[in-house]
């Protein structure tokens, strides 16, 4: 059975209010032995000011790349198609297809942040600890440790 969406729980968007996250036509490809495949294919989607917005669906449908994508954490061989506009933002380089890395500073952590379902999940098993923090690091505007030490 289908149930109807209770609007009197929901806490009331006010009219008129901004868009804060805009995705369009999002589709991310990998390169794989036998060519590349799609793992996001066309996904649009628009968060406005005072709402709240959950990503659901089933194991492996894209929820985490789709997130990922937002956040400008995919790795580099992703192939990225579409808009991520934050705050009216661009933040895909279209010459790259790849997240600006100058569009995230002071964004990332500050203004937007991705919470994770469980622990486990709260890291990129496809990274080595040392690669994750010195991206993370460098994506915030940040000098690395080595940096700092040179």
């Amino acid at each position: 059975a289908i149930e109807a969406q209770r609007t009197d729980r929901l806490p009331q968007v006010p009219a008129g209010a901004r868009n804060v996250l805009e995705v369009k036509n999002l589709s991310i490809r990998f390169p794989g032995r036998f060519g590349s495949t799609a793992i996001v294919d066309n996904v649009s989607f628009t968060v406005r000011e005072g709402e709240t917005m959950g990503l659901v669906g089933e194991s492996g449908c894209g929820k985490s790349i789709t997130s990922l994508a937002v956040m400008g954490l995919l790795p580099k061989t992703a192939q990225v198609t579409g808009s991520i506009k934050f705050d009216g933002k661009e933040l895909l380089d279209p010459a790259t297809s790849h997240s600006s890395v100058k569009a995230y500073e002071g964004l990332r952590g500050e203004q937007i942040a991705m919470v994770y379902q469980d622990a486990l999940s709260s890291l990129n098993p496809s990274m080595k600890i040392k690669d994750l923090m010195e991206q993370l690091i460098k994506r915030g505007g940040r000098k690395t440790p080595a940096e700092l030490l040179e």
